[in-house]
C-alpha cells in the first residue's frame, strides 16, 4: 500500500505580482503541512520576489507544462496538487482531496469550481463545468487538478505545451484509472471574464475546444488565451 506521506502543491507563475501573496497565503493556512513550490516562468513583475517571501520559487522555461513538470521534480510529495495563481482551495476540500487518495484504484481528480464574482451568470458557467466535468472526467487547471506521483511517472508527465497541459493529462490519467470530482469547491479569478467580457471569452473557449479535439497543437493558438493580469 502506499503511504500518503506528503502533499506537493504546484504553482506555475508568470506575472502574477498582483494575487501571488494572496493564493499562497491562503494555501498555507488551509493547507498548513504541504509542500508547496511556485515555478516561475519569467516574470517581469515582483511575482518572484513576494513568492520568495513564503515558499521554495523555482525557475523554469516559459511554458506551463514544461513549468509544472518542473515543479515535481523540485518535490517530494507523493500526491501532486497543481493550482494557478489565481485559485484557492479551502482546508474541508484538502482534507477531501487526502481522503479520496486513500482509495488505491484512485489516480486523482480535481475540484468543483466556482469565481469570485457571485452574480448568477458566473454560478452558472461554474456549473456547466462541474457537469462538463462529471460527464467527460475531463479537468481543467482552474479546477485544482490533482494526481499520484506515481500515476504522473507512470504516464510521462504533463505535455511540454504552453497550456491545455491540464487537459490533455487530465484524459490521460482519467483513462489510466479511477479519477474523482471532489464535492468541494476551489475559488477562482473571474478576470479573464470581467476584462473581456462573458461573450468573447466564452467563444473563445468553444474555438480553443474545438482546435485541441482536432489535435491542432496548443502553441499555434495559445495567442488566442493571452494574458490577463
Amino acid at each position: 500500500m502506499e503511504a500518503i506521506t506528503q502533499l506537493s502543491i504546484i504553482i506555475p507563475t508568470l506575472n502574477e505580482e498582483k494575487l501571488i501573496e494572496r493564493t499562497l497565503l491562503a494555501v498555507k493556512e488551509r493547507a498548513p503541512t504541504a509542500e508547496v513550490v511556485v515555478v516561475d516562468g519569467g516574470s517581469r513583475d515582483a511575482t518572484v520576489a513576494l513568492a520568495n517571501r513564503h515558499v521554495a520559487v523555482v525557475s523554469a522555461q516559459r511554458g506551463r507544462g514544461g513549468q509544472l513538470n518542473a515543479g515535481v521534480q523540485a518535490t517530494r510529495g507523493n500526491i501532486l496538487l497543481f493550482l494557478h495563481a489565481d485559485t484557492i482551495p479551502d482546508q474541508p476540500g484538502i482534507n477531501e482531496l487526502l481522503e479520496v487518495m486513500q482509495d488505491e484504484q484512485v489516480t486523482g481528480g480535481a475540484f468543483r469550481m466556482r469565481f469570485d464574482n457571485t452574480r448568477p451568470i458566473y454560478k452558472r458557467i461554474g456549473a456547466n463545468v462541474t457537469q462538463r466535468s462529471l460527464r467527460t472526467k475531463s479537468y481543467t487547471g482552474d479546477q485544482g487538478i490533482f494526481t499520484r506521483r506515481s500515476t504522473f511517472q507512470q504516464l510521462g508527465g504533463h505535455r511540454d505545451w504552453p497550456f491545455m497541459e491540464d487537459v490533455d493529462y487530465s484524459e490521460r490519467m482519467s483513462r489510466n484509472g479511477q479519477v474523482v470530482l471532489l464535492s468541494h469547491e476551489v475559488e477562482t479569478s473571474a478576470r479573464r471574464h470581467e476584462r473581456w467580457g462573458l461573450l468573447r471569452t466564452q467563444l473563445t473557449v468553444m474555438v480553443i475546444r474545438i482546435l485541441y479535439l482536432l489535435k491542432v497543437h496548443p502553441a499555434t493558438y495559445e495567442w488566442l488565451w493571452s494574458e490577463v493580469r
